[in-house]
């Protein structure tokens, strides 16, 4: 059983090729009863936001920015599992 909801559209399995190819995704999350928006990047696009960014001089941040190699559902899931078992929760802010 997880112990998270992924809080979104009844069709956000449907469209998960978009955010994919979109290259990121807030997404507001409850674990554990407690909520969260993560914000989702896929390397490549962070990448495009920061360079837009700092080459203005300014810098790029973001709260619970969360780095995935593309994302995706499955991608998703593997990080939600991976701080619950890792216990590291408190390493992002609630809302």
């Amino acid at each position: 059983m997880e112990n998270y909801i992924i809080n979104s559209p009844d069709d956000f399995q449907e469209f998960d090729w978009e955010y994919e190819a979109k290259g990121c995704l807030e997404a507001n999350i409850t674990i554990f009863d407690n909520s969260y928006t993560f914000n989702f990047y896929d390397v490549r696009r962070i990448y495009n936001v920061t360079e837009a960014n700092f080459g203005g001089g300014s810098c790029f941040y973001d709260k619970n920015l969360v780095l995935l190699s593309s994302v995706n559902l499955n991608n998703i899931k593997v990080f939600l599992n991976r701080i619950i078992e890792k216990n590291e929760l408190t390493n992002f802010i609630k809302n």
